[in-house]
């Protein structure tokens, strides 16, 4: 579903009539409510996810020679980094070693503040190098009707519905109903289910046998 069928959905189970003189007051707090429930489920699952489904990459971008320091680029401020990867000598590249604390000891580079690296030797590299972050993408606010929220696979969309105005009841300082909670914990136990399998399915985890005569998954 887009924006603008969750919201129906929603309106539909909050009594909303968006035909009324402050239509676009009641548009603009559902779709708040959509947004805020999209993020808390998003931001849920990732706690149970495999590392596979939620990862998102960069664009390229370059370490300059000589240059002590790299800020981030502005896209990839405050999110999960999962690996910054050197691609200077093309595909698939390799992983920098990132030096704990201030960089006294192992690694290449380290943190200087949440969003700056800093080379670990004089001066930095000894020649530009083509890096790619690999990272944990988040939910972001639909910005139009049109826009659907892609980390919840199509499936698990009502989730978001359910959340919504069960949040939507909240900030009335009303309770909602029981049914509401129930529907969104076997919806929330299913779509966390689906972002913990691997990607494919054959990589999921599993026990096999460590017996070199036997083959098969125990």
């Amino acid at each position: 579903m887009n924006r603008k069928q969750l919201r129906e959905e929603l309106a539909f189970l909050l009594n909303f009539t968006e035909d009324t003189a402050d239509q676009d007051f009641a548009k603009a707090r559902l779709n708040k409510l959509l947004d805020r429930a999209y993020n808390l489920e998003v931001e849920r699952a990732k706690t149970m996810a495999s590392k596979a489904y939620f990862k998102g990459v960069s664009a390229d971008f370059t370490w300059s020679a000589s240059t002590q320091t790299l800020a981030l680029p502005t896209a990839l401020e405050g999110l999960t980094i999962i690996d910054v990867m050197d691609v200077t000598g093309g595909e698939p590249g390799f992983a920098l070693v990132f030096a704990f604390g201030n960089g006294n000891s192992g690694g290449e580079v380290f943190w200087k503040d949440k969003d700056t690296m800093q080379w670990t030797g004089v001066g930095g590299p000894g020649s530009a190098r083509t890096l790619r972050a690999v990272y944990e993408q988040r939910a972001t606010d639909l910005q139009d009707d049109e826009a659907e929220p892609d980390l919840v696979p199509s499936q698990f969309h009502w989730l978001i519905v359910w959340t919504a105005a069960i949040l939507g009841r909240t900030t009335a300082d009303d309770q909602s109903p029981r049914d509401w909670k129930d529907e969104r914990k076997e919806m929330r136990l299913d779509y966390t289910k689906y972002v913990s399998k691997g990607r494919p399915l054959s990589n999921s985890p599993r026990i096999q046998s460590v017996d070199p005569d036997e083959t098969g998954v125990l």
